[in-house]
């Protein structure tokens, strides 16, 4: 059978879910290897292997299409971080685990951590929809008494700061387990310590934390295939 048979053997839907995966890997592995801000058109659709008319049928201009990439890695890796913090009530704790999601998630996913490390400015939003778990949690800690927050801006440029810059400096040591830990369980102190947490809880947080996300075989790991697979 014809390779032109097969394609006409595809549902239409389903063609066009295929090729607007495609676009989105190929500018995901393009921001992450530094080629998006310069590419043309012609580069994404090669780098994807579609044709070029196809492109306008799911995106306006290049620059929608990097911003739905980025959307759509945060939104992979907010996946990780609720399937790891599900049923989790304290704030502390539910920041920890998510932070920690997060440098496992770019660790077992280069190119994506790229991408995460590229983020738009506008991720410290607080009105981002995505942000809203975020700041709900924040509010919690901040009623209860466990966190001293100036703002909740202050408080997401703090995680995502640590986030990113915490991602960057795991990256450079990934070989190097002990040390590795270590950097993780600082950034993990830094984080609660800077929202006001008391530094005996804040240790018991960040040990318990890490047992559960980075000492526990494969968990990013298999939530994200399990993610991968529904869509």
């Amino acid at each position: 059978m014809t390779s032109s048979c097969l394609t006409l053997s595809i549902p239409m839907k389903m063609r066009k879910s295929l090729t607007r995966k495609a676009l989105v890997g190929a500018a995901i592995r393009m921001i992450s290897d530094g080629r998006m801000d310069s590419a043309t058109i012609d580069d994404i659709v090669g780098e994807a292997d579609v044709a070029k008319g196809s492109f306008y049928k799911h995106f306006p201009n290049r620059d929608a299409l990097k911003a739905h990439a980025h959307d759509a890695v945060r939104a992979e890796l907010f996946v990780i971080i609720n399937a790891i913090s599900a049923e989790v009530e304290d704030p502390a704790t539910y920041l920890t685990l998510g932070l920690l999601a997060a440098f496992r998630f770019g660790l077992e996913n280069k190119i994506t951590a790229r991408v995460l490390l590229h983020m738009p400015a506008d991720v410290v939003n607080p009105a981002r929809a995505d942000n809203a778990p975020i700041l709900a949690m924040f509010h919690r800690g901040i009623q209860q008494g466990i966190f001293k927050l100036s703002s909740l801006d202050a408080g997401l440029v703090l995680l995502m700061g640590l986030t990113d810059l915490g991602l960057a400096r795991l990256l450079e040591v990934q070989n190097e387990f002990l040390h590795l830990r270590e950097v993780m369980q600082g950034i993990c102190m830094a984080l609660l310590r800077g929202l006001g947490v008391n530094n005996r809880r804040a240790e018991r947080i960040v040990k318990d934390a890490m047992k559960k996300v980075i000492d526990s075989q494969a968990i990013v790991a298999t939530i994200q295939n399990q993610h991968r697979s529904a869509l």
